[in-house]
């Protein structure tokens, strides 16, 4: 009886030992995070919101590009970080080798929604963040991110640390 009982035992911790060495085998995404604000310089310590997305990326376990030798290969390109075209963002992912390419900028962008009673609410979105795909050669998130959202007595609040796991986590359930 002992035998029998030993045996699931055995192939049981067989399977959790191949599926975390399959984990640990995962080759991380590597992900370049531009600047959001045009007026901050290399190394873009005062820009919260990329440092908000480096953070959430690396507690979802991808490998930001943050070494000084990739970044001024980037840097000698020139170009607009925060209105990029695919085309320079793929320029970008091929010279610095990254996967990912996160980009986008802030704005006073927002919108109003008629309430009851002839009463509007204003929604401001003014955060708009794009992810370029290397392999895919294309956008594979485009998103306005919603700071503050009142629906009716619900009120939702979103902070800087939140946007950054918010959008690691988008990527981490679509795969990367």
């Amino acid at each position: 009886m002992k035998g029998f009982h030993f045996i699931p035992f055995f192939l049981l911790v067989i399977f959790i030992n191949l599926n975390f060495s399959q984990e640990a085998t995962t080759p991380k995404s590597t992900v370049l995070v531009m600047p959001f604000d045009q007026y901050i310089n290399y190394p873009f310590y005062n820009d919260m919101l990329r440092e908000s997305l480096i953070t959430g990326l690396l507690e979802k376990n991808f490998n930001p590009v943050l070494d000084p030798e990739s970044w001024e290969i980037v840097l000698e390109k020139d170009y607009e970080f925060t209105n990029l075209s695919t085309n320079q963002a793929d320029t970008i992912a091929l010279i610095s080798g990254a996967d990912l390419v996160i980009f986008g900028f802030n704005s006073d962008f927002s919108t109003t929604r008629s309430g009851t009673l002839s009463t509007t609410t204003k929604h401001t979105r003014p955060v708009l963040i794009k992810v370029y795909d290397r392999k895919k050669r294309s956008l594979v998130l485009y998103e306005r991110i919603t700071l503050e959202a009142n629906w009716g007595l619900l009120n939702n609040k979103l902070t800087l640390n939140q946007i950054g796991t918010k959008i690691a986590q988008q990527l981490k359930n679509q795969g990367y």
